[in-house]
């Protein structure tokens, strides 16, 4: 499939960064640029829809009595949680 032509308008400052990027062979290209900024846009949302996601579940766990008391929450335990969580992530990817 053919790629698309589009004309973009950037301000000043956001031209400066592209130009810099691309002759400072960070990108081989403005579209190499682009096309990895969008991708990166997309990654960005999708972890916020995951984390809303998340934080919803845990209120309606909350809600239900499902919650564990802040004070019986260690640092070991809010670590073993992050790495499970962690794992996870990992085996859905």
């Amino acid at each position: 499939m053919a790629a698309k032509q589009t004309k973009l308008k950037f301000s000043p400052e956001v031209e400066s960064y592209i130009d810099l990027a691309v002759t400072s062979r960070r990108y081989r290209s403005r579209e190499a640029l682009i096309e990895h900024a969008v991708g990166m846009l997309a990654d960005y949302e999708m972890e916020v829809a995951e984390l809303r996601a998340s934080l919803a579940q845990g209120e309606r766990d909350i809600a239900a009595g499902k919650g564990i008391p802040a004070s019986q929450m260690t640092v070991a335990r809010i670590r073993a949680l992050s790495q499970q969580t962690r794992n996870f992530k990992k085996k859905a990817s």
